[in-house]
């Protein structure tokens, strides 16, 4: 398998998928090599390969791991990749090796950006057509790479693993009182951040009392949102540091 971050070593949701992957393999009757850049790749871990991706872009870096991934390939049923930057590793290992190619989709350039960048487009259409096996996290995605690139996929749904809360109380610390509508996302239009501050105006019945919080460093939210929060509710924006 190819991925890009290891936990705790992680770029982004991407790498906590692969690392959760990784660790609920290893206990079964399967084996699982990953390769990751030097970078990101822990050390002594058994089962977890490197390699070195240099400077530029991540097509560039990535396809350094290419040698790497044909190399492992080689002895494996399936080379899995994940999203559209697999793409060149995963059909070199396609076209050189027995392995079967496994993509596997967890969003799309278009869910991510507002204006998608076209190289990563067409990557994703190229990825859509060419791979053996394509896999969408969600119905929601299978739909969606259906009518963009027309390849049907399979739907693998994301588990989640259990988790030890800490009870803390956020809405006694935010000093909240009465109902709360938590957003628990990446400060990027990406993640539509922005959504609920649009929101948070057109409720007039309930504007009044309302009040917004940010929690996160102020840097990461991107302008635009900050200045759809100014304009909705200008007097009553607080950010929180994480």
């Amino acid at each position: 398998m190819l991925g890009w971050g290891f936990p705790p070593n992680v770029t982004g949701g991407l790498d906590t998928w692969v690392g959760e992957v990784f660790e609920a393999f290893e206990p079964k009757d399967a084996e699982l090599q990953l390769l990751l850049p030097s970078e990101y790749a822990p050390e002594d871990r058994e089962g977890i390969h490197s390699a070195p991706t240099g400077e530029g872009d991540i097509i560039t870096r990535v396809g350094r791991m290419s040698d790497t991934f044909v190399e492992l390939a080689e002895d494996a049923d399936i080379a899995h990749t994940n999203d559209w930057f697999g793409y060149g590793p995963g059909l070199r290992a396609k076209r050189e090796t027995d392995a079967t190619w496994v993509s596997a989709f967890h969003s799309l350039s278009s869910d991510r950006n507002i204006n998608p960048p076209e190289r990563e487009v067409e990557t994703e259409r190229r990825v859509a057509q060419q791979s053996d096996v394509l896999i969408s996290v969600s119905d929601i995605t299978r739909q969606n790479v259906l009518e963009l690139y027309e390849a049907d996929s399979h739907v693998v749904h994301n588990g989640f693993s259990s988790l030890d809360t800490t009870g803390f109380d956020v809405k006694a610390d935010l000093g909240i009182e009465g109902p709360m509508l938590l957003f628990v996302g990446r400060h990027t239009d990406q993640k539509g951040s922005q959504s609920p501050a649009v929101c948070d105006g057109q409720d007039p019945e309930h504007r009044r009392d309302a009040r917004p919080r940010r929690l996160g460093p102020p840097d990461r939210a991107p302008e635009d949102v900050h200045r759809t929060a100014r304009a909705q509710r200008p007097h009553q924006i607080r950010r929180l540091h994480s």
